[in-house]
């Protein structure tokens, strides 16, 4: 029993002293991070950092963009020459363009 309030006393000062020291710690950090954020030089950066990737986005979703239409244009003419090339070979074959099993 003795152990047991020892340690429950220790954590219990430790709490205490680690609390005092941790809010010191958060006061610091909060400053400096407040000095940081004011200081004209770092806004500066910040702001032409946030104007780059604006335009770096535009650019990647125009880019994406004109993949996109040019690969549907290329399925839709390799789709069209693979279905003309069916319809052809079943119309020489007789079967007035009836597709067969070794279509598309």
């Amino acid at each position: 029993m003795k152990a047991k309030a020892s340690f429950i006393g220790g954590a219990l000062i430790g709490l205490l002293v680690g609390s005092r020291i941790g809010h010191a710690l958060y006061d610091r950090v909060r400053a400096g991070a407040s000095a940081l954020a004011r200081n004209p030089k770092i806004r500066s950066t910040a702001s032409t950092a946030s104007d780059r990737a604006a335009h770096a986005a535009k650019s990647a979703g125009t880019t994406a963009a004109h993949q996109v239409k040019q690969a549907s244009t290329t399925v839709a003419h390799r789709f069209t020459d693979r279905f003309n090339g069916v319809m052809h070979h079943s119309m020489h074959n007789g079967d007035g363009g009836a597709s067969d099993d070794r279509g598309l």
